[in-house]
């Protein structure tokens, strides 16, 4: 739950910064980081097996679109702000891997 909390704080600001200003709510905010979640997760799962490290680039895809759809950010910032968002859980995900081994 923290997790989710944590990465809809992510959102929150990358809309902040790639939408000069305009916020949507916690609620979007939220449902956002459920979806690309659950995208994440319907990446790894169908498509490592096939391109391994090269999953990534739909992962970001995936953030990217649902952050145009979601919170009205332009495609191509959009875009952008997905691979900053791929960035950020890979580095979460390894921080808190180190914190639990």
């Amino acid at each position: 739950m923290l997790g989710i909390l944590l990465d809809a704080a992510v959102i929150l600001g990358l809309v902040y910064i790639f939408n000069e200003g305009e916020v949507p709510g916690w609620g979007t905010a939220i449902a956002t980081a459920l979806a690309v979640g659950i995208g994440f997760l319907g990446c790894v799962i169908f498509l490592v097996h096939y391109i391994c490290l090269f999953s990534l680039v739909p992962m970001a895809l995936v953030a990217g679109v649902l952050l145009w759809i979601a919170c009205d950010v332009p495609i191509k910032k959009a875009l952008v702000a997905g691979a900053v968002l791929l960035v950020y859980k890979i580095v979460f995900s390894l921080i808190m891997l180190a914190l639990l081994g």
